[in-house]
């Protein structure tokens, strides 16, 4: 059995969170990632490839909620060039294992295990972390998040005017994904 995303009744997302003597000013980011790049190789594999304009800033995380109105288009187009041209310049590659096992009858949910490895110029890291599997009808849904630490792919934290305030070197990644039976 083998499976394809449905990119529609998908979503992948980066929070980031703001630390330093001014932090109170910077904010926390909510960053969407373009999920069109998740691949299902078969029932066991999958692989992924994130490109630096595959993020758009969605707005500022407050209080658990996103609030869209803070940034103005002048904030987001400075953020957006800041991570292509300062934050990372190349794609991350991104291979992945979890053992689905048998499919269960009705809406089943299982907790699996996860193991990513993540690739950008060189630069080696690796998460493992589980994941909620539900099983509806047809399709595979696969809820999660997990931390990338930044500066073990090579990535240097955003700094904000002389040092005030930057990014933490921990940024959450959080997902759903929904998987079509495709044969």
């Amino acid at each position: 059995m083998t499976f394809s995303l449905n990119e529609a009744e998908s979503s992948v997302y980066v929070e980031t969170v703001s630390k330093g003597m001014l932090a109170k000013l910077a904010h926390d980011l909510h960053i969407d990632v373009k999920a069109s790049s998740v691949v299902a190789e078969g029932q066991a594999s999958f692989s992924a490839q994130v490109r630096p304009e595959d993020l758009t800033v969605k707005g500022v995380r407050k209080s658990g909620v996103v609030d869209t109105s803070v940034l103005s288009a002048s904030d987001l187009k400075d953020i957006h060039q800041k991570i292509r041209t300062e934050v990372f310049r190349s794609p991350i590659q991104v291979r992945g294992e979890v053992s689905l096992g048998e499919t269960p009858e009705g809406d089943a949910k299982r907790r699996l295990p996860i193991q990513l490895n993540l690739e950008l110029a060189g630069k080696r890291t690796s998460a493992r972390f589980d994941a909620e599997f539900s099983w509806e009808g047809a399709s595979v849904v696969a809820r999660g998040s997990f931390p990338i630490r930044l500066p073990a792919l090579g990535i240097a934290p955003p700094k904000g005017p002389m040092g005030a305030f930057r990014v933490d070197d921990d940024v959450t990644v959080k997902f759903k994904l929904r998987f079509d039976v495709a044969g």
